[in-house]
């Protein structure tokens, strides 16, 4: 038996920050879900299992409702059984449209927030999904703390919209020890639009399939579908890109370069092959957006900035069907001076040179250390805030990526710092 397991669709959107050049209508999460039916289709797939936020939010009923009921159809006189639940987005919407359509084989699963179990059998398989769904936009209490599954032959698989790990959250939090306390039970994920297969040492336990259309730079990297194949008792998953766009961050190294049409020509090097090794993952990519960080030490450290941006804002390169572009660049150069020399000296400048030591070392002395924990204080706080995330950086929520976010960050301001105090006394 044969399920694609998606969720996250939004349909209503589609993906933002994209050149000019680039037509957006083209790349809309309805004409997603259209290639996730087709792909069903082509794969000859029994089963797809959508994990909730299908559409954006009630007030795209109107434009949802055509292309999903298209899809379904399609789905559904293929024999193709269709398994729903909804999310925090859709929790009132995705019912009322279920309710219209004229589709058989499509089954919402939990509606009210309790558990429902649908049982599908094909080729001598048997396969229990349960699902659980949103019954108003927040859920402040876990699902799994209701989530008691009846004893029955078949792979059991149990379908909600949550977020794993996040105890703060008001959209479901669950945990990986209510995950683990279901060792004959295998979960499809839906909330996070990142993908992640979740893997302990008996094999995978859950999926997050992610968004299958990458919506903005905030979500880089490869976005599709996920297949699954059971057979006897077990799954078999792979991963499959669906999305027509792809947002990467591309770090590109100017050591010791001295000329800034040298920097031009290793940004556009290192863009290429970011897209020549995208479209070889995936047919289906239409555009790739960068977002560039220049790291290394340069002379041109002080020179490079906006004029460089707008330049490479210009840069607009082919691969077969896709193109790539560069969204924005960060500078995180720093001088190419000698720190050990300057850090041997006396004053502010010897100073932030010992800082910057430390800051690439794993070790901190004390007054360095209290810096990075109230900046990392400070990033705790514009995330919560969330005014700045169009402009920023949004760290992971991993603690040491977003302590290595911090020294980053230190790193860059520190060096920029030292860099014009240097300046100053040379001129």
């Amino acid at each position: 038996m044969k399920l694609l397991c998606t969720g996250d669709i939004h349909i209503g959107r589609r993906s933002t920050r994209l050149p000019a050049s680039v037509d957006s209508h083209a790349h809309s999460t309805g004409a997603a879900w259209t290639r996730i039916v087709q792909r069903a289709l082509a794969e000859r797939v029994d089963v797809v299992a959508v994990s909730g936020d299908v559409i954006d939010q009630s007030s795209r009923y109107f434009e949802a409702f055509g292309t999903l009921e298209r899809g379904l159809k399609k789905l559904s006189d293929a024999g193709v059984v269709t398994v729903l639940v909804s999310g925090n987005h859709d929790s009132e919407v995705l019912p009322l449209l279920i309710n219209r359509l004229e589709a058989e084989n499509v089954r919402l699963l939990g509606r009210g927030g309790s558990w429902e179990r649908t049982t599908i059998e094909r080729d001598g398989v048997r396969l229990n999904i349960d699902g659980w769904s949103f019954a108003r936009e927040e859920q402040l209490t876990s699902p799994l703390a209701t989530y008691n599954p009846p004893a029955g032959a078949g792979i059991n698989v149990a379908l909600l919209h949550a977020d794993l790990d996040q105890t703060a959250s008001r959209y479901g939090p669950i945990s990986t020890g209510e995950l683990r306390a279901q060792p004959g039970t295998f979960f499809l994920l839906g909330h996070i639009h990142k993908a992640a297969l979740i893997r302990e040492a008996g094999g995978a336990r859950a999926v997050y399939p992610g968004s299958p259309q990458a919506l903005d730079p905030g979500e880089p990297g490869a976005h599709g579908i996920y297949l699954m194949e059971a057979r006897e008792n077990q799954l078999d998953i792979r991963a499959i890109p669906l999305s027509t766009v792809r947002y990467e961050r591309v770090q590109v190294s100017v050591e010791g370069i001295e000329r800034v049409e040298d920097v031009d020509a290793q940004i556009a090097h290192e863009v290429k092959q970011r897209l020549i090794e995208s479209a070889a993952e995936s047919t289906e990519l239409r555009h790739m957006s960068c977002r560039v960080q220049l790291v290394g030490a340069t002379r041109l450290h002080r020179t490079l900035g906006l004029q460089l941006f707008d330049r490479a804002a210009d840069l607009n390169l082919e691969r077969g069907n896709a193109t790539a572009s560069i969204e924005s660049v960060h500078v995180a150069t720093r001088p190419d001076r000698d720190l050990n020399v300057i850090a041997e000296g006396s004053g502010s400048a010897a100073v932030i040179a010992r800082l910057l030591h430390e800051l690439e070392a794993s070790t901190m002395a004390g007054g360095s250390e209290r810096l990075l924990a109230e900046a990392a204080r400070l990033v705790r706080e514009i995330e919560r805030s969330g005014q700045y995330l169009e402009v920023l950086e949004r760290p992971e929520r991993d603690s040491d990526q977003r302590e290595r976010y911090v020294r980053s960050e230190l790193n860059r301001s520190a060096s920029l710092l030292l860099d014009e105090m240097l300046a100053q006394k040379e001129s």
